[in-house]
């Protein structure tokens, strides 16, 4: 490994910098609003650190020690925070941007990918070997609820216009939707009311349910509204069965 972030121009695709680093890089991500680059990388007995570099300058203004084995980044520019996935300690650091450090650690078994969304301030997590993402209040840092999706998580990413996150799931090759936000949204013509602070089960069918439905490589959660949402989803068995 050569232990560095290249520094590439977008108009000339041309690397205009190096930027060397003490240990090999793993993960990375910018805050557009501080200009500021956040490299997760991990020492040879599996400690953590984030690295933080000016992007003005391509400098690295500090090194904060997280969690072991950091194997992903999300950053929320509205807030100024970034989040470390500790994969070997199995918690998220959420670190401050102005000052550089740790001021929360959140329990979470073995991340291996996390987004967050700056509309709503949620942080979304995936563990390994699992079938459900993690969702994480940005402002209190503790867990507000669970959402079931595909085997295996992967990767995910948020569209923050939308309030949709879509979470690639490796173990049966779909991408799961999920709506986030206080607003209620309409997919597939069937009306959301997503309010994650008073999720219920997405096992329970109610006017505010989150179910699952297997449309070819999707499965989409979508909150029943009622008999129609039952409706729907059966037609959509019946035509997948077909």
């Amino acid at each position: 490994y050569s232990g560095n972030v290249s520094v590439i121009d977008g108009v000339t695709n041309a690397v205009v910098g190096t930027v060397p680093l003490t240990f090999p890089p793993v993960a990375l991500a910018i805050n557009p609003t501080t200009n500021r680059v956040y490299v997760a990388n991990t020492d040879s007995s599996n400690n953590g650190y984030v690295s933080v570099i000016d992007g003005t300058s391509n400098l690295v203004m500090a090194t904060v020690p997280v969690g072991l084995n950091p194997n992903a980044l999300a950053v929320n520019p509205s807030s100024n925070r970034i989040y470390a996935a500790n994969h070997g300690s199995g918690t998220i650091s959420v670190i401050d941007g102005v000052t550089s450090a740790v001021v929360a650690t959140v329990p979470i078994s073995q991340p291996v990918a996390i987004t967050a969304n700056p509309t709503t301030g949620h942080l979304y997590a995936a563990s390994a070997n699992s079938s459900s993402i993690s969702v994480i209040d940005g402002a209190t840092n503790s867990l507000i609820t669970t959402v079931p999706v595909g085997n295996t998580p992967q990767g995910m990413a948020v569209n923050p216009t939308t309030n949709r996150i879509f979470v690639a799931n490796s173990g049966d090759d779909t991408v799961s939707v999920i709506a986030d936000g206080p607003q209620t949204q309409s997919v597939g013509g069937i009306a959301e009311q997503p309010a994650l602070t008073a999720l219920p089960s997405a096992t329970t069918a109610s006017s505010r349910d989150y179910t699952p439905y297997i449309l070819g490589a999707a499965v989409l959660f979508l909150a029943a509204a009622g008999a129609e949402g039952w409706r729907r989803r059966r037609n959509i068995d019946e035509e997948s069965s077909g």
